[in-house]
């Protein structure tokens, strides 16, 4: 027995329930989770044929995906135990009242036993792999920045939130010496604990390069290279590695395939040219490098798909076109309280709607 269970068995039932009847909140966490059960259970062609649809039919169509997809993701004795449950549930029980026979529903003891045994197996297996995520989850936040690093010249903010229990975006600070440190982003083309065990692999092989590669194009050449030779097929992943220097005003960075940064400036937002090809393309790819010369009070904000693809209730994406309109709002703010702002507006948007991808941003300012 795990010890998340045996702290959830040491708690007495009555308050447990007594404080689940005080938090409220009830008609939008069921709102959140009939959404993320149709996100996760139905295809794209589904959703397509949803949105085609009136809501009554619509709502027949979702509740007979949602029931057929349980039972295939359920295995041979459990499916079969809960047909035969549901059928004898649905059967009539004849009863002989005087010179009539009525008929009334089954609802025995039996079957309400043999239901809560069902539930108590899909617990008993969701609560082991939720203990599995957390230690990778406990794993996975050790490996990320607690606070900002403190550089002379420079203000930084960076932000990360996965979409699951653990992420497949890449978010390291490492100090490589007094006149080097570095910064990286990235993002791995899938979500959840796959992804995250192939970014903690990048992330080992970034840590182990970059001290002794200061050329940047020929760092994320011997990156790709080990990236193509130990991952799977079609699990291409976005790097952008960037270096700054105390007091500096320069910036230095290589672009492998992530989303380009956006330069904040007095007078204007730029986005950065596309940088090159992805990480796991293929091992013979060649990588330019950039350099940017940035005036005091300016930023450059590093991000992940994650930001723009955020979505409301509505299905509306929180898009380049608002996150660059939060940029101009906010831009006379230091690096910190931009980045607060920017959390506020995108938290407001997609309002109690899950979230599809994980999230991930620095800001680097010039003070």
């Amino acid at each position: 027995m795990t010890s998340s269970t045996q702290q959830s068995e040491q708690q007495p039932l009555g308050r447990v329930i007594r404080d689940d009847l005080r938090r409220g909140g009830y008609f939008t966490q069921m709102r959140r989770e009939y959404a993320e059960l149709k996100e996760f259970y139905l295809t794209e062609e589904q959703h397509a044929k949803l949105r085609a649809s009136s809501a009554v039919k619509g709502f027949f169509l979702t509740s007979w995906w949602l029931f057929k997809s349980l039972l295939l993701h359920m295995n041979s004795f459990r499916r079969i135990l809960l047909l035969l449950t549901l059928l004898l549930l649905g059967l009539p029980r004849c009863e002989y009242r005087g010179e009539q026979v009525q008929t009334v529903a089954e609802t025995s003891g039996a079957i309400i036993v043999v239901l809560l045994l069902l539930l108590m197996m899909e617990v008993k297996d969701k609560m082991l792999a939720r203990s599995e995520l957390q230690a990778g989850r406990l794993v996975q936040k050790a490996l990320i920045p607690e606070t900002p690093p403190v550089i002379p010249g420079w203000s930084i903010w960076l932000y990360y939130h996965p979409a699951n229990d653990v992420g497949g975006d890449l978010l390291d600070y490492l100090p490589l010496s007094d006149k080097r440190h570095g910064l990286a982003i990235g993002d791995i083309a899938d979500k959840g604990l796959g992804a995250a065990l192939l970014m903690a692999k990048l992330q080992a092989t970034l840590r182990a390069l970059a001290p002794e590669t200061k050329n940047l194009s020929q760092l994320a050449h011997k990156i790709n290279q080990i990236y193509v030779r130990d991952t799977l097929a079609n699990r291409f992943a976005s790097l952008i590695y960037l270096e700054i220097a105390p007091a500096s005003s320069k910036v230095r960075f290589v672009n492998a395939g992530h989303q380009p940064p956006l330069w904040i400036k007095s007078d204007r937002i730029e986005e950065w040219h596309k940088g090159n090809p992805a990480l796991g393309i293929q091992s013979n790819l060649e990588f330019a490098a950039d350099r940017v010369e940035m005036a005091p009070g300016d930023m450059l904000l590093f991000y992940s798909d994650g930001l723009v693809d955020a979505r409301n209730w509505e299905g509306a994406f929180y898009g380049e076109e608002r996150l660059r309109a939060d940029l101009e709002r906010y831009k006379t703010s230091d690096a910190k309280q931009l980045g607060e702002k920017l959390i506020r507006r995108l938290q407001a948007f997609v309002g109690e709607s899950p979230t599809h991808d994980d999230i991930t941003m620095i800001l680097l300012q010039r003070v």
